[in-house]
């Protein structure tokens, strides 16, 4: 099963929803590449994350007339029945864990906000076949795990309701078929979010991000502190590389050269190498020269997608 990854795992459940259970067909950089894709934002705790993932794809499923549902399943243990009767009946499952309880790397801390793998398949008697979207792994759970896993506060967040599940709904599946065929392309969609490249808002979450930790050049982060000063990071590096990847495989044969979107790419994987550097030698220098290094950083991203862009308008012109 050609199941998808990227940088969100929850954009991800949206696109292998709409393409595996409800059988539609578009670029998922249609829909990953909104205005909001490049913004930064500071999460309500003060670390520096990528967008929500409803901005970036409020958007397209508005367009496309979708819409995101989670069915309330009563408990865990009926939440197994429902797994089993829509993998017989529609296909794969998304469904959101505790990372806690994570199989492939499990966190010594909860954390259960937002984290949605795929049931893909049973396994055998009590077992089933996941797919991990984030780390692009498959791993086999038992029922009794999974239940675990999903018996979690994030699932009661619907006044008392159970909803560990998410799925797409769809009013008119052909409808909307014919607005995703004549709506934006993966490029046009990447232009776009160029040219409203949130140049200031980036700017300003920094400073605010670094003010808020510079409190660690004399105090140690919590773990479940350290995990988001290093995965927040980590899913703005991985966004970027998918920016990366998309650039050389859909237009870098127009190009002059490829050493932008290689700049874009190293350059917040270096920056996150740094920040981790910074938090472990707790020195303050190190934040002050690692605030610099951010505001740079930023102008070059802007400066190398706009030069990508500018090459590839130019190279289909002539």
């Amino acid at each position: 099963m050609n199941l998808v990854t990227t940088y969100n795992c929850v954009i991800a459940t949206i696109y292998n929803y709409l393409t595996h259970v409800q059988k539609l067909e578009f670029e998922l950089e249609a829909l990953i590449f909104s205005p909001p894709f490049f913004k930064l934002v500071t999460s309500y705790d003060g670390f520096l994350t990528s967008a929500p993932f409803e901005e970036v794809v409020t958007p397209f499923l508005q367009r496309a007339d979708c819409r995101m549902v989670f069915p309330d399943v009563s408990s865990p243990q009926t939440a197994i029945a429902y797994a089993h009767e829509h993998l017989r009946t529609k296909g794969i499952v998304p469904v959101a864990i505790n990372l806690r309880y994570d199989v492939l790397e499990p966190l010594p801390f909860d954390n259960d906000a937002w984290h949605i793998h795929i049931i893909v398949d049973r396994e055998g008697t009590g077992r089933f076949k996941m797919y991990d979207q984030f780390e692009d792994k498959y791993y086999v759970v038992d029922e009794q795990h999974l239940m675990k896993a999903i018996d979690t506060p994030f699932n009661y967040r619907n006044s008392g309701q159970f909803t560990p599940f998410m799925q797409m709904e769809v009013n008119d599946r052909e409808a909307t078929q014919r607005k995703l065929v004549t709506g934006s392309s993966g490029l046009s969609s990447l232009r776009h979010a160029v040219e409203h490249y949130p140049l200031h808002i980036n700017l300003h979450m920094g400073s605010m991000f670094f003010d808020g930790i510079s409190r660690y050049a004399v105090e140690r982060p919590k773990d479940s502190d350290i995990y988001k000063l290093m995965n927040y990071p980590h899913i703005i590096c991985k966004s970027r590389h998918f920016v990366a990847e998309y650039v050389k495989r859909s237009i870098g044969g127009n190009l002059t050269g490829m050493g932008g979107v290689e700049q874009l790419q190293s350059g917040w994987e270096r920056f996150r190498r740094l920040l981790g550097m910074a938090l472990h030698r707790q020195e303050r220098e190190a934040f002050t020269r690692l605030t610099k290094q951010y505001e740079q950083l930023i102008y070059l991203e802007l400066h190398c997608l706009q030069e990508v862009m500018s090459q590839y308008e130019a190279s289909i012109d002539v």
